[in-house]
């Protein structure tokens, strides 16, 4: 009867043993512990504020923190002239007087422009920000007055 139960204990210790040593064989693959996180859209070099003189042309290139192939822009109440490449995000103005002449413009106003770009595959994902623009004139404008005297005036 002692010879039986070392029997079991020996059968019981070489059972753990055989599973224990099938356990490690096993290999343990490595968890990437970088997360991808997706990013906010940003412009990254727009100016709030352009100051433009009207006999002057304008160009700035606009960059976003993401691929600008996925992506096109676009702007909402802009001043006559003022244009951007929907691709590229290259914003131009070339200044003509007539838009000054005509009344179309104005010296001295600021223009609050909205720009803004917009993921072609996703709407949700998009951005809008504003700037202003301002014209100015270093022109002399003579006064269509003429100084007159009504009376004698004795000095």
């Amino acid at each position: 009867m002692l010879y039986m139960k070392k029997f079991y204990f020996l059968l019981l210790l070489s059972a753990f043993y055989f599973t224990s040593s099938a356990q490690d064989d096993t290999t343990i693959v490595p968890i990437d512990t970088v997360i991808n996180t997706d990013t906010v859209l940003r412009i990254i070099d727009l100016n709030p504020y352009f100051t433009l003189h009207v006999d002057s042309s304008f160009t700035h290139q606009l960059h976003i923190n993401k691929n600008p192939e996925n992506y096109f822009w676009y702007l909402r109440n802009a001043p006559v002239g003022l244009r951007i490449n929907r691709e590229n995000g290259v914003i131009s103005f070339k200044a003509d007087k007539s838009y000054f002449l005509s009344g179309r413009l104005k010296y001295d106003v600021s223009y609050n422009v909205n720009i803004g770009v917009q993921n072609l595959k996703d709407p949700k994902e998009k951005i809008d920000t504003n700037f202003a623009i301002v014209f100015y004139n270093t022109e002399v404008i003579h006064s269509k007055l003429k100084p007159t005297v009504s009376s004698t005036i004795t000095i």
